[in-house]
């Protein structure tokens, strides 16, 4: 499995979910309005490019274009109310055994498939600056596939803190003092070199429970077809995981309830 066909059918899961995100929901109960910082900078080059700089990455200003939401989700029923709705998608599950050790050392007994990932300035943007954040996330390394969450009720595993890919000391956490992280690149990676937060999913609930805490409907037909989407599309590795690590990592996801991998 190539880098590339990583990278693509993660995006390719992510497409699928926002194709279909008006229709999950009651037409009645809410509105869906695009978002997101495609919608914000309408194709202007000079933005564009300057999102794709690090610099970009060291301003409260920017953070909230570069990191703004997928979507408004404007809720009609009463009583009414705005979130911010974003989409995320995965299909690598952590495979580092150093990572994976770590975060056991922090958190005991989490299990495998409860470890997600996500940028680190995503996760600091949503966190500070989009109230009433949601994250949907649909995960084929997870018992429940397709889940949501309040950003702020989402337990945090370890975020990644410097070139020697140490975690961040969580005594000091800058998210929680609304302060930026120092601009870095994580050479560990296989992939963009971006950041990473790892995130909790056992902190999520299945989607139909979490919409229904809040009075908005979903059309089961949809979910249900999105989460077999997301079983048939598996798990992915980086070209650089050997196969012995993969066979130990599916025996582990395969124990942890994921029976289709």
């Amino acid at each position: 499995m190539s880098l590339t066909d990583t990278f693509e059918k993660r995006n390719d899961l992510t497409t699928i979910i926002t194709d279909e995100i008006r229709n999950m929901f009651c037409a009645d109960d809410v509105e869906i309005i695009p978002f997101g910082v495609e919608t914000i900078s309408n194709g202007n080059a000079c933005l564009d490019n300057f999102i794709k700089e690090k610099a970009s990455n060291e301003t409260w200003s920017s953070m909230l274009v570069k990191f703004a939401p997928d979507f408004i989700m404007l809720k009609k029923n009463k009583p009414q109310e705005l979130y911010f709705l974003e989409i995320k998608t995965t299909v690598t599950p952590l495979c580092s055994s150093t990572n994976i050790k770590e975060i056991r050392n922090r958190h005991k007994n989490t299990k495998l498939s409860d470890m997600g990932i996500i940028a680190r300035e995503a996760w600091n943007a949503y966190n500070n600056l989009f109230p009433n954040c949601i994250i949907l996330a649909g995960c084929s390394y997870n018992s429940k596939l397709l889940m949501a969450q309040f950003v702020k009720n989402i337990k945090c595993l370890r975020c990644y803190g410097g070139e020697n890919g140490s975690a961040f000391n969580c005594d000091v956490c800058l998210m929680k003092k609304h302060d930026l992280f120092p601009a870095e690149r994580n050479y560990n990676s296989t992939g963009s070199k971006t950041p990473h937060t790892n995130i909790d999913y056992s902190t999520f609930q299945e989607c139909e429970e979490f919409f229904k805490t809040l009075g908005i409907g979903v059309n089961k037909n949809v979910v249900d077809k999105l989460k077999q989407t997301i079983m048939q599309k598996g798990i992915s590795f980086s070209y650089k995981t050997y196969d012995f690590v993969k066979d130990k990592i599916k025996k582990e996801l395969q124990d942890d309830g994921c029976f289709w991998i």
